[in-house]
């Protein structure tokens, strides 16, 4: 789920292209706040889903968690092992994923949280598990995992979700959908690339399917090339093809190919993307620029400090800038995530009459240096903002 995306046209999730001149960016410290009219209704089941990933449990401890701003925790990864079951290793040394994982469960359902486990990720294909031949076998492993942990439902991480891919996915929900009736089955779904026209029918296949279609909205700018430096989470897009994608984009086309808003989620990373030089700040020719993924947890306590944040009125984020690079990453540019923007997001999810908000990572977003009921402040923003 930590990715750059929108690698191409051949994921189901790619847009329409569209140019028009750069928006101008504001470079002072308070936002322009988000205007999305009256708010739509919202619906009485909304979430706020939380990834927690075994490979960086380090990082935030279980007794850490933020549960009372959690309805459901996602645990990553459980990818296919090669023979019809599932890699329950949560990537940790032998014995410790299991571990993990039931204690993570118990303290979800001692909350009042919903744990449910993520099945793929962006470096696991699900393909030959969810193809016809293999199938049954892999459903049946899956289902009974989640009964072994008590899992309360699958998070179904098939990415990237190829145009020829729907079929074979929309078959694996509805197995699991029968071997596990009661389960809450969430899909993630990329952004839109504006510059390339949309697959909707695929979504629109799929929606009715799932519990939750979330919008993953992070890490949204890359290095492809023609691309400008760009948001990782720009809420408004900027009508360019150079920086080709926005929260608002995406939404605004699933919406009018019929998903329903009830079902939708967008996300909101707790890391950020480090560009190098020669990039300094936003909508800049890439050259050599490479780009790499920081903690907000390293941001809020090693960037941040270091110079003065500044704010793009028009896509509604921050993002930091220094004239030469800065360990411990090099970086020149950061663009991230803060109260703010997470403000604006939230609102905007409640205006649109949104189901649900994400988050990748709870790990990356906490930090353990904080003062005293302040270490997963990002979260509990979101959470404040959206009215849960």
């Amino acid at each position: 789920m930590s990715r750059v995306p929108l690698q191409g046209a051949a994921t189901i999730l790619a847009l329409l292209g569209c140019a028009s001149a750069h928006r101008e960016l504001a470079t002072d410290a308070s936002p322009v706040a988000d205007a999305p009219g009256p708010d739509a209704p919202i619906p009485s089941d909304r979430w706020m889903l939380g990834y927690y990933t075994g490979y960086d449990s380090w990082e935030l401890p279980v007794a850490g968690i933020d549960w009372a701003s959690l309805t459901h925790l996602a645990v990553a990864f459980y990818p296919p092992d090669g023979s019809n079951g599932l890699d329950e290793s949560l990537a940790l040394p032998a014995g410790q994923g299991p571990a993990l994982a039931q204690q993570l469960v118990a303290a979800a359902h001692a909350n009042n949280v919903k744990a449910i486990a993520t099945i793929g990720g962006a470096r696991y294909s699900l393909a030959t598990a969810a193809g016809s031949a293999n199938r049954a076998a892999f459903v049946g492993s899956i289902a009974a995992m989640i009964n072994s942990y008590g899992y309360d439902g699958v998070d179904i991480d098939w990415e990237p979700l190829e145009h020829g891919d729907a079929a074979t996915l929309a078959a694996l929900i509805t197995d699991l959908r029968n071997a596990l009736p009661a389960a809450t089955i969430s899909l993630p779904i990329l952004p839109f690339n504006m510059n390339h026209t949309p697959d909707t029918a695929s979504v629109a296949t799929l929606a009715p399917l799932v519990d939750q279609v979330n919008l993953m909205s992070y890490g949204m700018s890359g290095t492809d090339t023609g691309w400008d430096s760009w948001h990782s989470s720009p809420l408004h897009w900027n009508q360019n093809d150079d920086t080709p994608v926005g929260i608002d984009a995406t939404v605004d086309t699933l919406l009018a190919a019929g998903i329903p808003a009830a079902k939708l989620g967008i996300g909101a990373g707790f890391f950020g993307q480090c560009y190098t030089k020669p990039v300094d700040k936003p909508l800049q020719a890439l050259g050599s620029a490479s780009i790499s993924i920081v903690d907000y947890s390293v941001i809020a306590t090693t960037y941040l400090p270091a110079t003065t944040r500044q704010w793009d009125s028009a896509a509604l984020v921050p993002y930091l800038s220094f004239s030469t690079p800065h360990a411990p990453d090099d970086c020149t540019y950061i663009t991230y995530e803060d109260e703010d923007s997470l403000t604006a997001k939230a609102t905007y999810a409640k205006g649109k009459g949104l189901g649900g908000l994400i988050v990748w990572t709870l790990n990356q977003g906490y930090v353990a240096s904080a003062p005293a009921g302040q270490a997963n402040h990002l979260q509990d923003v979101l959470w404040t903002t959206f009215g849960l």
